[in-house]
């Protein structure tokens, strides 16, 4: 009974995640970053399907991640498109949730921009350590990943099971500076 009455408040007095929007320059352009909205579901799920051929997640699943207040997410966009999203769960600890960059602004840096803004706000925070789990096929986002400071930690077997792959879960320390 304790436990669940725990976790119960601690859901319910968790304060809403807010994010300061930023204005940032990359590459010669200026890129804004805040944090989704409830109307920003739609756009989240179009991004991931333009990024993933079979796209991990259903409309709903992003309404619910949004609506959550342990969840921030963050959208990219330039003052002439979006370039992509990155989520974070804030619970037992700070974990990425997800990291999609449209496909004609991967490989620019852009990835690593959203990651290091949320890795900075994170460290706001009294979590030791930011965990995501990234699909082992995925060279080059393991690589952005190493860049900064996440080691693999241990492989998870069929982790997305819809495309029969394995995943490799990372983890870095979090410091204030």
């Amino acid at each position: 009974m304790w436990k669940m009455f725990k976790h119960w408040w601690s859901w319910h007095s968790f304060t809403p995640l807010v994010f300061v929007p930023q204005q940032l320059e990359h590459q010669g352009q200026l890129v804004d970053i805040r944090q989704a909205t409830l109307q920003d579901a739609q756009l989240l799920d179009s991004i991931q399907k333009q990024v993933y051929a079979v796209p991990p997640w259903q409309l709903a699943t992003f309404y619910s991640e949004l609506a959550n207040r342990r969840r921030l997410y963050l959208l990219a966009q330039t003052p002439t498109h979006v370039i992509g999203f990155i989520g974070c769960d804030f619970f037992e600890r700070a974990h990425i949730t997800y990291l999609a960059i449209l496909p004609h602004d991967q490989h620019q840096g852009w990835g690593h921009l959203l990651l290091q803004v949320m890795i900075d706000y994170c460290q706001n925070f009294d979590y030791p350590e930011l965990t995501l789990e990234v699909d082992y096929n995925n060279q080059a986002a393991q690589k952005l990943y190493l860049q900064l400071g996440f080691q693999p930690i241990k492989l998870l077997k069929n982790y997305y099971p819809m495309i029969h792959h394995d995943a490799i879960f990372m983890s870095r320390p979090l410091t204030k500076e």
